[in-house]
């Protein structure tokens, strides 16, 4: 999709004042990936955090409240 003059001028304003753009513009400027990434100096990708992680075992979740096999030794000794 082509830009028009009068949005060009629109835009241009728009800037000049400081002022954001309205969300129509931002697909009609950046037309394709819809998708950005925040990139920054010594980002790390995923896959290489994934790949150095240490691997641990899994473990079973203790929580509280979980009292089935206490209560049935407390009930036995009644």
């Amino acid at each position: 999709m082509k830009v028009t003059d009068e949005q060009i001028e629109f835009i241009i304003e728009r800037l000049k004042e400081g002022k954001p753009l309205p969300e129509e513009f931002k697909w009609l400027l950046f037309e394709g990936k819809q998708e950005a990434e925040l990139g920054y100096f010594g980002k790390e990708r995923d896959i290489n955090i994934i790949t150095e992680t240490m691997a641990v075992p899994l473990q079973r979740v203790k929580g509280f409240g979980e009292i089935k096999e206490n209560k049935a030794k407390y009930d036995s000794k009644r």
